[in-house]
């Protein structure tokens, strides 16, 4: 009899028992890749975003430090940072992410003195935007939720 009661607590999984465990495993996954996937995109924007503000500001910096006017130029794939005469910084933005900037020049610069020219940058991901405004009197660089229309 302990022989019999050994091999049954020896025996293990069955072949049905394994392949529910995969179709719920499968099942599991195909709801949340959906979500990872949107959790991505968001990341992506939130850190496009934090990369141009701190450009903006760098860039703000620089022309305060040269005494020099500093450009930025804003296309739909990235944006370049100049000084006259020089390209500092090129920067492409990650997949799936877009700018638009709202004054029709394509370019916000900033002064000697940090002011700069202001305006309105929209970046767009699947999941949504978020808009960063530059202040004209202060050259301030601040994000909002959002695309924004001034």
């Amino acid at each position: 009899m302990s022989t019999a009661k050994l091999n049954l607590s020896e025996r293990g999984f069955t072949v049905v028992e394994l392949l529910t465990v995969l179709a719920l495993a499968a099942i599991i996954l195909g709801l949340a890749l959906p979500r990872y996937s949107g959790l991505l995109s968001d990341l992506r924007l939130q850190s496009a975003t934090a990369e141009l503000i701190r450009d903006l500001r760098g860039a703000q910096s620089l022309a305060v430090a040269r005494g020099t006017r500093v450009s930025v130029v804003i296309g739909e794939r990235g944006y370049v940072i100049r000084r006259p005469g020089s390209e500092q910084r090129r920067v492409s933005l990650p997949r799936g992410i877009t700018l638009a900037a709202v004054n029709s020049t394509r370019l916000i610069w900033f002064s000697a003195t940090g002011a700069s020219s202001g305006g309105f940058i929209t970046l767009r991901g699947s999941t949504g935007a978020t808009t960063v405004i530059v202040a004209a009197a202060r050259g301030l660089a601040y994000a909002v939720p959002g695309a924004v229309r001034p």
